[in-house]
C-alpha cells in the first residue's frame, strides 16, 4: 500500500505492526519538521512537540479515539487531549445513596431458680439463684446447669446504644477495560495535500 491515494494525515487501521510505505506508526513518536513541512502545516503540536524544530505524531498505543466535535453531550474532550483510565477504585461517593438500619430495642430474658446458690463465678447454662449469705462467708448467686429452672424473669427491654459500623473491603482498582483486539494505526506522511476551505 502507498499513499498515492491518502492525504497527509490520514490514518488507517492495518491488521499488523509492519510499516507501510509512505506511513509512519502512530506510536506518538517526534518528527523534525524541517522533514515533514506538509504534515506539520496540518497537524500542528496538537499531539505534543516543541513546535519549533519537532512534532508528535498521534499516539493510539492503548487509545481508542473518539469522534469530535461532541455536539449536544455534557463530555468535553478536544484534538489531541488524552483522557480516561483502564482501571478505577471506587470510593465511598461512588456509591448509591442508603441507609445502615439498626434495632431501636433490644430484648433480654434471665433464666432464675429459687433454689439455693452454691456457686460464686458463673458458669455456662448455670441460673441466677437464692443468695446464700452466711455471716463471714461469700454470697453464693448462682445454680449450676442442670437446677430445676423454676421461672424467667420478664424481658427486659431498653434502648440501643450508638452503633460503630467499620469499613469493609480492600480498595483494588478494577478493569473498566471493553472488549478489544490489537490492530496497528498508522498515519500518512507522505501522501497529497488535502484542500482545506
Amino acid at each position: 500500500m502507498t499513499a498515492n491515494n491518502y492525504y497527509y494525515g490520514d490514518i488507517v487501521l492495518f491488521p499488523s505492526t509492519r510499516v507501510m510505505v509512505d506511513f509512519a506508526p502512530c506510536n506518538g513518536q517526534l518528527l523534525p519538521i524541517n522533514d515533514n513541512t506538509a504534515l506539520f502545516s496540518l497537524i500542528g503540536t496538537q499531539y505534543g512537540g516543541n513546535g519549533t524544530t519537532n512534532f508528535a505524531l498521534p499516539d493510539f498505543r492503548g487509545i481508542t479515539p473518539t469522534g469530535l466535535p461532541l455536539t449536544g453531550t455534557t463530555f468535553q474532550q478536544e484534538v489531541g487531549v488524552v483522557t480516561g483510565q483502564e482501571q478505577v477504585t471506587l470510593v465511598a461517593a461512588n456509591l448509591p445513596q442508603h441507609t445502615h438500619s439498626r434495632p431501636s430495642q433490644f430484648a433480654l430474658t434471665v433464666n432464675a431458680t429459687t433454689e439455693d446458690a452454691d456457686l460464686q463465678v458463673p458458669a455456662e447454662g448455670s441460673f441466677m439463684a437464692t443468695s446464700v449469705h452466711p455471716q463471714g462467708v461469700q454470697v453464693s448467686t448462682y445454680a449450676p446447669s442442670g437446677t430445676q429452672l423454676d421461672t424467667a424473669l420478664n424481658t427486659v427491654t431498653g434502648a440501643t446504644g450508638s452503633v460503630s459500623v467499620s469499613s469493609a473491603g480492600a480498595s483494588v482498582p478494577f478493569s473498566i477495560m471493553q472488549p478489544y483486539t490489537g490492530m496497528g494505526f498508522f498515519i500518512c506522511i507522505d501522501g497529497l495535500y488535502p484542500q482545506l476551505p
